[in-house]
């Protein structure tokens, strides 16, 4: 039995330090690095690791940033049309003149 709890009781940590640190990291590029070195020595992995996910996180942060830019324009686009706010036939000719 007491396999079984400390087997539960990893993935319990991690994911409840995990939920406080998304919540506390600063909503800028790069603010979840300073999240990270608190969960590697929670979880007890090698500082070793940080380099990569450093890398990794920097990499992954271009895409969600594009991500992220396309959606506000969609929505702004789509609000627009709802408030009747958009000249579909002036979108519809685009650049021609």
């Amino acid at each position: 039995m007491e396999a079984v709890s400390s087997f539960l009781i990893a993935p319990t940590t991690a994911f409840l330090i995990s939920i406080v640190l998304a919540v506390a990291a600063p909503p800028i590029p790069g603010g979840a690095l300073t999240s990270y070195t608190i969960l590697f020595v929670q979880l007890k992995i090698p500082m070793e690791v940080m380099a990569v996910t450093i890398a990794l996180n920097v990499i992954l942060e271009f895409a969600t940033t594009a991500g992220n830019l396309f959606c506000l324009q969609a929505e702004l686009v789509e609000l627009a049309a709802g408030l009747d706010m958009l000249d579909a036939g002036k979108l519809r000719e685009g650049n021609r003149s």
